[in-house]
């Protein structure tokens, strides 16, 4: 994301992945986030979905059902956002998928990641002595 003010940002997020069988999930979504406060922001997104059954992410090929995807997420203090999704999709018949959940930013993945490794390093030295 850009920061096009101190409250405002804009940016995109490329989307692939997989489902069941072998769907393949492929979506871009443009993105909005407008701090309310120094430690909560709301980010909203939306933009293009393309589900397939192939076993490539290769875009516009047949047999691909088209449609939107959005979230919207509350921002806390730039760690961690609660975050809502749904996807539309229509490809012969019309699909609805509701989701919510939460994701860590980029520092908190970070030190999650530098506690866990270290954890993990201690754990493993113990038990090999």
């Amino acid at each position: 994301m850009v920061n096009r003010s101190d409250r405002t940002a804009i940016g995109a997020t490329a989307q692939i992945g997989g489902g069941p069988g072998d769907l393949r999930r492929v979506a871009l979504e443009f993105r909005h986030r407008r701090w309310l406060t120094d430690r909560i922001a709301l980010d909203l997104g939306a933009g293009p979905l393309e589900i397939n059954d192939r076993k490539s992410f290769v875009p516009f090929q047949r047999g691909a059902a088209y449609g939107a995807a959005a979230h919207a997420g509350l921002v806390l203090m730039d760690l961690t956002t609660l975050t809502t999704s749904v996807d539309l999709v229509h490809g012969g018949s019309t699909q609805l998928t509701l989701s919510a959940g939460g994701r860590l930013g980029s520092y908190a993945t970070i030190g999650s990641a530098l506690v866990v490794g270290g954890l993990g390093a201690l754990v493993g030295a113990a038990l090999r002595d």
